[in-house]
């Protein structure tokens, strides 16, 4: 449960990026490389994003936002 958690809290957090686009549709991110760059020295585990969606990124909003505010 941890993993996805942890999976999750990072996955949020670059989806509040401003100015910068998540699609909400395929659930990616439409950052150019030179951004990514700066994103993966803050957070390396956000590299399989760059690329792939969460995962039930809808259950596990339900799962754990509540757990967010805590």
């Amino acid at each position: 449960m941890g993993l996805l958690r942890r999976s999750y809290m990072l996955w949020r957090s670059l989806t509040t990026r401003t100015g910068h686009g998540y699609n909400e549709a395929s659930g990616t991110f439409d950052w150019p490389k030179e951004y990514w760059a700066d994103i993966l020295v803050a957070y390396p585990k956000a590299k399989k994003f760059m690329t792939t969606p969460l995962a039930n990124r809808e259950l596990l909003k339900g799962m754990f936002e509540g757990a967010i505010a805590t």
